[in-house]
């Protein structure tokens, strides 16, 4: 298992390939649709298509004098995001049933409410969180429809969650801790075997630097960081406590012997150790409890999108989408 951090982006909730946790099982116990069920659905969409005069015949654009047509785009548009398409359709159809059967709803100002709390977390600075976001969306091609989309989904998930999500004083002093207490800044180099880790250390003690090796040879996440880590408490259970023992005895510029963690070799160097904040907890205690709570908010939300997702029945009649949809599940499954 690679380390894991805290980035606490809300677009995890866009599920499809390299979505976190474990894969929707039950998409793989869908039977595939008969040959006889994909004509039916053809012919169902292909009368559809004459009645409303929308469809596969409608010009999208011109090129002198070409016309691009839907029937042109289609193809295309199912190999390059069928399958996520029909992923966030899916888990909107999901949801708004799970609402419906809550006795909940969404408002608007609920949905504004979750582009608030998503600016809130790239920036305290009103502008630079403003291009921040822009650039992300643009990354992951969120337009006006599929990014409000979003921002509903989370709005709806956060409300079927919100009375599961507990915060005790355990968790806010953990937290306390890893932002006020004592911590280490680290780099890591992670390798998948002991003779990797043994050549690590040779080329370090002949005077190679401990960044410029984790670009060129760490597995971990870090590595275009040059290894660098977030900072490292020792009550961070988010790090594994042979990483947290590790680097609590290590001096600043110390190396550590290979450690074996799940997935491989840990090699680390601690850069510097930072002292404890002179920061009262009743300071910050509330501030520290709303984080908690977001934080438990979108592990809740997770997971109960993926239960929502395991209990889609989805029978893809398009052949072509079919195949692109089987491969995105295979995706999902390796994830296990």
């Amino acid at each position: 298992m690679r380390l894991a951090y805290l980035y606490t982006l809300a677009f995890v909730l866009i599920l499809g390939p390299g979505c976190g946790g474990e894969p929707a099982s039950r998409l793989s116990e869908t039977p595939r649709p008969s040959q006889a069920d994909q004509t039916q659905a053809t012919q169902r969409l292909t009368e559809t298509t004459d009645r409303t005069g929308e469809g596969r015949s409608e010009a999208v654009a011109t090129l002198g004098k070409s016309t691009l047509r839907w029937a042109d785009l289609r193809e295309i548009m199912i190999e390059s995001a069928g399958a996520d398409a029909l992923s966030e359709w899916a888990m909107d159809k999901q949801l708004d049933l799970a609402l419906r059967e809550a006795k909940l709803s969404i408002s608007d100002a609920e949905i504004d409410r979750e582009r608030q709390m998503l600016l809130a977390q790239f920036s305290d600075d009103p502008d630079e969180a403003t291009r921040i976001l822009d650039r992300v969306r643009q990354e992951r091609r969120l337009g006006p429809t599929r990014f409000r989309l979003l921002l509903r989904r989370n709005a709806g998930l956060r409300k079927l969650v919100a009375d599961r999500v507990t915060v005790n004083d355990a968790m806010v002093e953990q937290l306390y801790q890893q932002r006020h207490g004592p911590r280490t800044v680290a780099r890591l180099i992670m390798v998948e075997s002991i003779a990797d880790a043994s050549r690590v250390n040779r080329r370090l003690a002949e005077g190679e630097s401990f960044t410029d090796l984790a670009v060129e040879l760490s597995i971990d996440e870090s590595a275009s960081r040059g290894g660098l880590l977030p900072e490292v408490s020792p009550g961070d259970a988010t790090f594994p406590s042979a990483i947290r023992q590790a680097l609590g005895e290590l001096e600043p510029g110390g190396v550590s012997d290979p450690i074996a963690v799940d997935g491989g070799f840990a090699i680390l160097l601690a850069e510097r150790k930072i002292e404890p904040d002179a920061v009262a907890m009743e300071d910050v205690e509330a501030e520290l409890r709303q984080e908690v709570r977001l934080r438990n908010e979108r592990v809740a939300m997770q997971q109960r999108a993926r239960l929502l997702l395991e209990d889609a029945d989805i029978t893809v009649l398009d052949t072509q989408l079919e195949r692109t949809w089987q491969q995105q599940r295979r995706d999902i499954l390796d994830q296990r």
